[in-house]
This record gives C-alpha cells, structure tokens and sequence, in this order.
C-alpha cells in the first residue's frame, strides 16, 4: 500500500495515479474521525482551482469511522468527484484501468445489433488503453469487443488476482 501522510500528498504523486483505477481513502474535514474509502475509483484528472483536487470517478464509496473501524455508511457512484489532495490519506490498489482476468459487467453499449444487456458479466482478455478497446469473453458466449472511447461502458466487478502495484510502483501477477 502506498500511504500519505495527510498534506503531503504531492502533484507528482497525483500525475502517477493519471488514467489509473486505485482504492482511494481521504479523511473527511471533521477534525478526521471519519474515513471515506471509494474502491476501483478511475483517476481522470487533476484541477487546481483554490488548491489541488484529484479528480476521480467512483463506483460508491464506504464511511467509517477512523478510530474504531465501525462502518458509517455508503455514499452513491460519482461520475465526477473531486478530492482535495491534503484530504487523501491512501492510496492502495493502483492498476491500469482494465487488465486481462478482470471481471467487468456491461453498464451501456452502442451496439443495437447485439443481444447483451446492462448487467451482462464477463471477463476482460485484452484492454488497449490507447483506443480504449475492451476485448472481453462474455458469459453469454458473445466476444463483443467495447470501445470506451466511442461511449461503450463497463464496470469493475473484481479485478484479477494480483493485478495491483506493489509499494515499489512495479506491477505485481502480470
């Protein structure tokens, strides 16, 4: 795991994270009793407008409570949510967005020819992030291809076994 100490979590560290989908937790701003984990949240961007925000796309997020550990509560998706940098406290689980072995379900397609349907599961055998094709082997049997760039979307079920980046930054079960 990578952890920060609260404030000193850097644009250099954020820039590394760019594109990435990571286990993001911040201390929320009351005087940090509670913590607020989003799980696989897609890192898109860094804003500075009065002081830097990471810019993340979430799937939910989980409060707790920072002493005893005693879940909160849940907080719904967020297309686009942005974090104050002093705020992020760890950052664990960082991948590539998609990677062979991952479990995704369809959210949307473009497809009108195609028999799959929100909801639909299935596993990811190759991703190129450059034309944002997803090659994923359906359940159903289908090998649609998704292309993320042209509106197709997916959601992170369970990433592959030891897909994430160890504390050296170095990729970890390829």
């Amino acid at each position: 795991m990578t952890s920060y100490e609260l404030n000193s979590f850097t644009m250099a560290d954020a820039q590394l994270l760019a594109g990435k989908t990571a286990d993001i937790t911040e201390w929320g701003d009351d005087e940090r009793e509670t913590k607020v984990t989003y799980p696989g949240a897609k890192v898109t961007g860094i804003i500075v407008l009065t002081g830097p925000y990471l810019v993340i796309e979430t799937s939910g997020a989980v409060m707790t409570d920072a002493r005893t550990g005693e879940r909160l509560g849940t907080r719904p998706p967020a297309p686009e949510l942005r974090l104050l940098f002093t705020w992020v406290c760890e950052v664990d689980g960082v991948r590539d967005r998609f990677m062979r072995g991952d479990r995704v379900a369809l959210e949307h397609t473009g497809d009108p020819d195609t028999r799959l349907r929100p909801g639909d599961e299935g596993t990811v055998t190759r991703y190129d992030p450059g034309t944002g094709q997803l090659d994923v082997r359906w359940d159903s049997g289908s090998t649609l291809s998704m292309l993320l760039n042209d509106g197709d979307r997916v959601r992170l079920i369970t990433p592959a076994p030891g897909a994430g980046l160890g504390e050296t930054g170095k990729e970890q079960g390829r």
